[in-house]
Order: structure tokens, then sequence, then C-alpha cells
């Protein structure tokens, strides 16, 4: 409130409140501190003019001399103005008075009584008491007042005076500058600002304004220089955002035209390979027939590095936080690259403790991660070895786990290491001849380490080798800037047989192939046993359409990218149909999987260039028997891929939920003869699933194991031990162990096909 007041109110304000502190001030003495003080006065007087009387008393009192007394008695009443005198000898003889002798009680408050012994020869002779009036004192008092006020009155009209000039000579001229500034500020640059003259603060102020005026003139046309500036910016970044946009699309559709002929390259290398490994040719053929799948699987790494950084550049790449074990994505990441080492003639150790733990963040983008980087440290290594180093540390920011690679390799100097992480770049012309690759793989590295809460370092030596050192939070639930995206909600499992196929289920299946690729209609027909199923092939979607409706095939494989009707337009026209609507359908395309597994009826969906083994599973999956398949409950990809193999082994029909609420959906659709279940998963847990089947009637039979890698205390051991659920453990149980529950829960194995 007082900011806001002008300064001649703020100048009143200080001015009233200091005359009334000072008016107050005088009063309290006036009215309070002056009367005290000259009632304390007279009292101190009586009390020494008693005292000398007294003194002259004592003779007189020792004598009994009455005349003498008198005398004395009458001189001091006339010298004090006492109002009462009364002298009394020790036996209680008045010998003067004046007034009556008074109690200590009856004093009033406008009296002051004075009593004092007589002495003689340290002998009391006598007593006086003496009673003086204070109306001299109250007189004095009013008179003082009349002039106190008449003091404060005049005080009050030179303050108010002082105040009004001050108001006057101060504000006025401020009020003049603070209009000018007014003007100022609102453009009005050419206003007349006066009162430059002035030698006080208002003057400096005053020439302040001025040079303010004068700067705000040049930041005026600085403005207008700054905005031409920004429009032809602008103008340059929309023509740099376009160019990158080009380049990002053109990295994508280059991408995905690349990936049609591979996928016959590795498809049919693959059926080449089983053709020798069924004794077809010889050991020659075998290692060309290895060559091809080499360099086409490394073309296809190429091509997804490309789709990995095409993705980041255009803010697409996704994260999904899950809780996984350290241990076990390690221990996976050496059993991949250790083969690669054992090539080259190095080690590759892990140093990694005991109880490593888990942490939350992405595992596949870490699995990505750390692939690049061992991968790097055993490509630019001839001799030594390879360590990754796994430490867990704590920090004020929070537990962070650490993943260093060091390496003997060929080193780096300060410049090489400048440019390490730029996108396709190497470190000279030289390495990239002698070792190949893009230059992505640290660029993308470093990308999703950050993405992920944490960063990437290195430091090298030439000619002694490099330390790369990955640093992750081990709970990050999101990648700062990117949100985790959720899995879909899954739909309830369309009927394995379509209802228009029923009649000749005993026969063997139809299988409907729709894709406009000649060499991808023959791969994907040719992946099956000849003796397995009947294929029917289309060579657009029109012709797909008009087959399904002919023939009701038990499932349809379907590319999206087709000539006259794409795959989106022909599923919504077999969804339309009551008697297509049950027919799984499995899309095989070089779209990314997230693009089309949302579509309506689509079971599965892969990008080519895909495996042919889960492409198998899949369609095994969903053309098997009414209620005796295997149901896996699993989030990780890599520990659903082993279940699901094991499953395939072991001539086992399988479905795949990737949480609980998939796992009640697809209970829901068909009751399954066993279910393999984790217990550390998103959203509903393990214990949370087995709970609810225990309590329904009608899956109460069915028996669960649960493969898990938790570690489980008493409790947890106890209560599925009470649910019937056997407990094998991730990591330590393998194949082996997993076929063997398999055959305990539902019998014998059956043959499987060929795969």
């Amino acid at each position: 409130m007082l900011a806001s007041m002008s300064i001649a109110r703020k100048i009143i304000l200080f001015g009233v409140l200091a005359i009334l502190v000072v008016c107050s001030l005088r009063a309290a003495f006036v009215f309070v501190v002056l009367p005290q003080n000259m009632h304390a006065e007279l009292r101190d007087e009586t009390a020494v003019a008693t005292e000398i009387f007294t003194d002259a008393m004592a003779g007189p009192m020792w004598d009994y001399d009455r005349f003498e007394i008198i005398r004395l008695a009458r001189k001091f009443v006339s010298q004090v103005d006492a109002m009462r005198l009364q002298v009394v000898s020790i036996d209680g003889e008045v010998f003067f008075t004046k007034g009556a002798w008074l109690d200590e009680g009856t004093v009033t408050t406008d009296t002051i009584m004075v009593e004092d012994a007589i002495i003689r020869n340290d002998e009391p002779v006598g007593r006086v008491q003496v009673v003086v009036s204070t109306s001299g004192i109250d007189a004095a008092l009013m008179s003082r007042m009349s002039s106190e006020l008449l003091t404060m009155l005049s005080l009050i009209l030179v303050a108010g005076g002082a105040m009004a000039l001050a108001v006057t000579t101060v504000t006025r001229p401020l009020r003049r500058l603070a209009e000018a500034t007014s003007k100022v500020a609102d453009g009005g640059l050419d206003v007349e600002i006066g009162e430059t003259h002035r030698g006080d603060e208002v003057g400096e102020m005053a020439r302040a304004l001025c040079v303010f005026r004068r700067n705000a003139a040049k930041i005026r046309q600085r403005d207008a220089e700054l905005k031409a500036l920004v429009g032809e910016l602008e103008e340059a970044r929309d023509v740099s955002e376009a160019a990158n946009i080009a380049k990002s699309q053109f990295l994508a559709n280059m991408s995905h035209e690349l990936r049609t002929p591979l996928n016959a390259i590795i498809g049919y290398a693959e059926i080449v390979e089983e053709d020798l490994e069924d004794g077809l040719a010889g050991e020659e053929q075998r290692t060309d027939v290895e060559r091809i799948q080499t360099a086409a699987r490394h073309l296809l790494s190429l091509i997804n590095e490309i789709l990995d950084l095409s993705k980041i550049e255009a803010g697409r790449m996704e994260i999904n936080a899950e809780t996984f074990d350290v241990a076990a994505l390690v221990e996976e990441v050496h059993q991949t690259l250790a083969p690669l080492a054992e090539k080259k003639g190095i080690a590759l150790d892990i140093d990694m403790p005991a109880e490593a733990g888990s942490m939350r963040s992405d595992p596949m983008r870490l699995r990505q991660c750390l692939f690049n980087m061992v991968g790097n440290a055993i490509k630019f290594t001839d001799r030594g070895g390879v360590r990754l180093v796994v430490e867990r540390r704590a920090a004020r920011q929070g537990a962070h786990l650490s993943f260093a690679v060091i390496d003997t390799g060929i080193g780096m100097d300060e410049a090489q290491l400048a440019q390490l992480f730029q996108p396709f770049v190497q470190v000279d012309s030289s390495t990239t001849r002698r070792h190949g690759g893009t230059g992505l793989g640290l660029a993308i590295t470093r990308n999703v380490a950050q993405m992920l809460g944490g960063d990437i370092a290195a430091c090298s030596t030439v000619g002694e080798g490099s330390i790369f050192t990955l640093r992750l939070p081990s709970m990050a639930d999101a990648a700062p800037g990117t949100e985790a995206q959720a899995l879909p909600e899954a739909a309830p499992e369309p009927p394995l047989v379509s209802p228009a196929a029923a009649a000749n289920r005993a026969g063997r299946p139809l299988i409907l192939v729709i894709d406009d690729d000649a060499e991808a209609r023959d791969l994907t027909a040719r992946m099956f046993a000849p003796d397995s199923c009947e294929i029917a092939v289309a060579v657009d979607g029109a012709e797909g359409l008009r087959l399904a409706r002919d023939m009701k095939p038990d499932m349809i494989l379907l590319d999206i990218e087709l000539p006259h009707l794409d795959g989106r337009r022909l599923i919504e026209a077999v969804q339309a149909e009551p008697a297509l609507a049950a027919t799984p359908i499995i899309v095989l395309s070089i779209l990314d999987r997230e693009e089309t597994i949302r579509l309506p009826g689509v079971v599965a969906s892969f990008t080519k260039p895909f495996d042919r083994a889960a492409v198998l599973a899949a369609v095994s999956r969903h053309l098997g028997g009414a209620a005796g398949d295997v149901l896996i409950v699993e989030d990780d990809d890599d520990s659903a891929a082993l279940l699901e193999r094991c499953m395939t082994d072991c001539g086992r029909d399988h479905r795949r939920a990737r949480d609980g609420r998939e796992a009640m959906a697809a209970m829901e659709v068909r009751k399954p003869a066993l279910v393999i279940l984790d217990l550390m998963m998103t959203g509903m847990s393990g214990f949370e699933v087995l709970d609810v089947i225990r309590s329904r009637k009608e899956w109460r039979d069915v028996p669960v194991t649960v493969f898990s890698g938790k570690a489980l205390d008493e409790a947890e051991r106890e209560r599925l031990s009470a649910a019937n659920a056997p407990f094998l453990t991730k990591g330590d149980d393998g194949r082996a162990s997993i076929r063997s529950m398999v055959e305990r829960s539902l019998g014998p194995a059956r043959a499987g096909g060929r795969g």
C-alpha cells in the first residue's frame, strides 16, 4: 500500500507521523513525568527542612524550653508554609500544634506528610509531624501545560508549512518528469524534457531520461533491423527444416525399398541352407550360402541404423520403460558377441558384481547401446581383448549404472575423439575401408543414452586402446523430452479356424498369400512343408479379396503396400463380411510392425525381412487345436521367443500375452492347457494373474508354471506352493527343464513340422 502512494502523500504522511510522535512525547512529559518530578522535589525539600527543624528543636526539647520551641515552630511554619505542624515530646506532651495530628492513612493526594524524630545525645526526646499542601504545584503545572500547548500548536503550524513547501518544490518537478517518462515509454521520443538545469537529484533523473530517450531511438532503429534479420532467418530455418524432413523421408523410403530384395536374399538363403543340411550339396555351397546370409544381415543392420537415425531426427524414437535383470541382459550381449570376438582371436570378458540387481529402463534400447559399444570395440581390436565392466554407484542425483567397454585396439587422438559421436563420421577413410560401417552406431548410442536419461563418454590413446562409458539412472521411467509408449490394448483373439472352414478341419488348412512381389509370394509359399497346408496366392488386393470370398481360407498372409486395393482397405473389407471376419490375418510388410499390428483382425505382424521361424510359429499358433495350446504370459520379447521356440520344438500350439491384462483376455477367448507365467510385469503382476486363475472356477484346474528371474523370498515361495505353481528360474533352468515341465503337464511331445 505504501509503495503505491504518491511522493506528496508520503511526505504528508511522514510529517504527520513525526508531529504526532513529538507531540505525544512532549505531552507525556508534561502530563506524567513533570507532575511526578515536582511532587518529588516538594517532598524532598519538605524532608530537608523538617530535618533541619528537628535538629534545631533538640536542645529546647531536652531543656523543656516551651517558649523557644513555640518560637522555632512558628518560624518553621511561616518559612515552609506548612498546613499542619505538631511538636510532641517523647512522653506525648504537645508543645506546638497547627491543625490536628494525622495518621498515615488519612493523608490525601493533595498533601505531603513528613514525620521525623527529635534526637538528643542519641536519645529520642520528641516527634515532629509536618503536612504541606501541593496546591501550589498544581497551579504551576497548569501554567506550564498552557505554555506547552502553545508550543506544540506552533510546531504543528511550522511543520505543516514545511510539508506544503516540500510537496510543492519536490513533487511538482517529479510529476512533470514522470509524465515525460511515460510519453517516452509509449514511443514519444520527441517529447521535451525539462528540469535538466537543476543540480539536485531531479536534475540527474531528467538528464538520465534524456540519455534513455537517445538510446531508445537507437534501439528502435536496431529493432527494425533485427525484425528484417529475423524474417530472413525464419525463411532460412524453413528451408533447412524442409531439407531435413526430406532427408529423413529419403532415408526411410530408401531403407524400405532395400528391405524387399533383402527379404528374398535372406529367405532363399535359409531355404538353400536347409536343403544343404539335408545333404543335397557340398561344403563349398554351404560356405557360399553362409556368406550370402552374413552379407545380407550386415546390410540389414546398416539399414536399421539408418532407420533409427531417421526416427530420432523425426522425434519418433519410442522409449518403453520396464524393470529387468541387469545380469541377464549383459549375459545376452556376451553370448551374442563372444563368437565374433573368438573369430578375431581376442578375449571378451565381463566384469560384473555378483548381485548386479535390476534397473528400470528400456531393455531393448540398452541392449542396442551395448551391442554398438562392444561390437565397435571388437571391430577395432586385433590383439589383446575387450572387457565390459558393470558397476552400480550411488550419486547425489540418485543411483545409476555404469557400463564401461575397455579395449586394447587402435585408439584415437584428440581430433578423432572430437568428431566421434557425429552421424556418418568415422575416424578416417582408412578405417572405413578396412572395417566398414556407416558411422551411425555411436551417434545413435549417444542419442538413445540421452533419451534414457544418461550419456556416453569416451577417452582413448593412440595405439593403446579406448574406454567407452555409458552411464544411466537405475530408475528411469521415461526419457527426457519423450514419453514412454504404452502397449496397445489387445483385442480378444479370433477363433483358430474360421466357421466356413470348420467342415474340413480334418484336412489340411488353406492359407491365402497376398503379395504383389513375385519373389516374396514364392518365398512365403515355400516356407511351409508341402504336406502341411494348402497355399493359394494373389498378386494384388482386388484378387486377394475375390479369392478370400470364394475360398474362405483359414488364414491370410498379407502385404500392406498392394496395387488396386491396398492392405488396409482389404482388411476393412474382410472384417465387414461375417463369413470372413473371424479369419486370422498375419501382416508381412516392409512397414514397421507398430504401424500394422493395431489393424483390426491382425493377429501378428512382421517386418520384411522377417524371421521365418517366428512367422511359422505364429501360423502354427493361430491354426492349432481348439483347447490344447500353451499360453505364454511374458513381457520380455527375448524370454518369450525362447519359450515359443521350446513350444515349437515340443510340437505344442502356443499363444503369447504380453501382460496380465492380455492374459485374462486370451483365457476368456480360449481356455489353455498350460500357462507359463512371468512374475515381473508392468501393470498386473504375475502373482495377481495367478490369484485370478485360481479364483475362477472354470480356470482352477489349468496347470500354471512360473518362469521368472525374480529372487523369491520365503513368503513368495509359500504363496506359489499354495497355488500349486512350480517355479523355474530364468537363466538357471534351460530349454531341457522347460521341455520336461511341458511333458509333465501335457504328456509326451508330438513331432514338429518343417521349421
